[in-house]
């Protein structure tokens, strides 16, 4: 149990539960024992932080999980009967740590593209539809590159200037699409309404945003290849 008690990180309520969650999670056997409980009738707990703790243990655990950090070295091995050769094990470990990313990245995504078009509606009452597709995403882009950095994956330690010079990159891609869809609305239709901009905007933004998660996670956030010593190799033979 000493390798499980180190990667539980709750000291409080939550503790047990997080400590049955990484056994699971590691393919441990989990046995009920019954135990003689004496109640204490006048126990308290504050029960709206207690709740509030709780779930934020809950997701702490779900995000490891998926990010594939909640696994704990030190346990003892056990055969696992999904896997029909080890190599398919460290396959499952790869996709694992591919739906975190996903799955934050399309939170991020969602809250900008929103953003985005409420500013682009606010701009188009001064700027024309260019002008104000430029200044919403630009000030959109920079708050979903620094949130992706800091919880989609997870580069606290890279360097920030060099993070937002690529990221700048992709935006002048990201804009050139936007824009064109935009321009393109205004060649079909003369006088389109605020609401027709906003969904050609939006629409444009889904395929947009797609290629920046490919371009983000490949490029930007990529994990560079480092090279395994020979002892290390000899020594996992």
């Amino acid at each position: 149990i000493r390798p499980l008690l180190t990667a539980t990180t709750d000291d409080g309520w939550f503790f047990d539960t997080e400590l049955l969650l990484l056994a699971e999670h590691n393919g441990l056997r989990i046995h009920e024992v019954p135990v003689d409980w004496v109640e204490d009738l006048d126990s308290r707990v504050a029960l709206a932080a207690t709740a509030w703790d709780d779930l934020r243990g809950l997701l702490r655990v779900a995000k490891a999980k998926a990010r594939g950090t909640a696994a704990v070295a030190g346990l003892p091995r056990r055969p696992d009967p999904r896997a029909a050769h080890p190599d398919a094990v460290l396959a499952a470990r790869r996709n694992s740590r591919l739906t975190w990313p996903a799955i934050s990245f399309a939170v991020i995504g969602l809250l900008s593209t929103l953003a985005t078009a409420a500013l682009y509606a606010i701009g188009r009452e001064w700027w024309s539809p260019l002008e104000a597709n430029l200044v919403a995403l630009t000030v959109t882009t920079v708050i979903n590159t620094e949130a992706n950095r800091r919880f989609t994956f997870a580069r606290t330690g890279q360097g920030l200037l060099l993070v937002h010079t690529l990221a700048a990159l992709i935006f002048l891609g990201y804009y050139a699409l936007t824009s064109l869809a935009l321009l393109a609305l205004s060649a079909l239709v003369p006088t389109p309404s605020r609401a027709l901009e906003v969904a050609v905007l939006l629409a444009a933004s889904v395929f947009g945003t797609v290629g920046r998660f490919l371009l983000l996670q490949g490029w930007v956030f990529a994990t560079r290849p480092h090279r395994t010593p020979d002892w290390h190799r000899e020594d996992a033979r």
